[in-house]
């Protein structure tokens, strides 16, 4: 599975939460290290013409619900994820991986640019699935996804998505974002996992993936992983998703 990038500051988080602090400090010098400027915000506009007027919104539509995840354990360890950006029964929350998040809601910061935005409840947080969905308040740099009320299941969701359909996902690869990488699907795994000639890398984890009918089909969970004489190599450019139907909508409007 792809796991995160650790990066150089994770020692001086642990100076942090070691003392039980949660400083907003350690989330603005993680913040710093990122390449985020007023420029790239403004580029979530910036696509190609040369797209037809569809596959133009949906990529917009991608960058405009892309955020990156930011995450820490009790004991100072540091998670970077993906997630969209979504509006569900009138409330707002972010879809990502469970497996990026590594510490309760209010060690969790949702990354736009250069503000952050803190978790307002840690909604669900399937490990099983490998999902979360992080409540938010709204964010007005972005333009929220919103659920449908019912989501094709099974040979359905299947049928729906025909091999060599082209995909796109945006998301923070190595922290680095938002980054707006497409591909294709080229076959089918297990509970219904899609596999797809695109790219990935530590980070992407989360990330939600449109058709180019502009429709949320899922999230990206992990890369597979190749065996060969010299050992476990990473095929970034084998990437599975998880159906967005797989995450239970219906439990939060209980």
């Amino acid at each position: 599975m792809l796991r995160f990038l650790k990066s150089k500051v994770t020692l001086m988080l642990s100076i942090f939460f070691g003392l039980g602090l949660v400083s907003l400090s350690a989330f603005s010098s993680l913040k710093s290290a990122q390449l985020n400027s007023r420029t790239e915000i403004h580029s979530r506009q910036n696509i190609t013409k040369s797209y037809s007027e569809l596959r133009r919104r949906t990529i917009y539509k991608s960058r405009n619900s892309a955020v990156n995840v930011m995450s820490i354990s009790p004991d100072g360890g540091l998670a970077s994820s993906s997630g969209t950006y979504i509006r569900y029964n009138q409330k707002y929350y972010i879809m990502t991986v469970s497996h990026g998040i590594q510490g309760p809601c209010d060690l969790i910061r949702i990354v736009v640019g250069e503000n952050m935005y803190e978790c307002l409840e840690l909604s669900m947080n399937d490990r099983k699935e490998d999902y979360a969905l992080i409540e938010v308040g709204r964010i007005p740099e972005l333009a929220p996804v919103r659920m449908p009320h019912s989501l094709p299941k099974g040979s359905e969701w299947r049928h729906s998505l025909s091999i060599h359909t082209d995909i796109v996902y945006t998301g923070y690869p190595n922290s680095i974002g938002p980054l707006t990488i497409d591909g294709k699907i080229v076959g089918y795994g297990e509970n219904d996992l899609l596999f797809l000639h695109s790219f990935a890398w530590p980070g992407s984890s989360g990330s939600g993936v449109f058709s180019e009918d502009g429709k949320l089909i899922g999230y990206v969970m992990a890369v597979n992983l190749g065996f060969t004489e010299y050992g476990i190599g990473i095929l970034e450019d084998i990437v599975i998703i998880a159906p967005a139907y797989k995450i239970d909508w219906e439990q939060l409007k209980q």
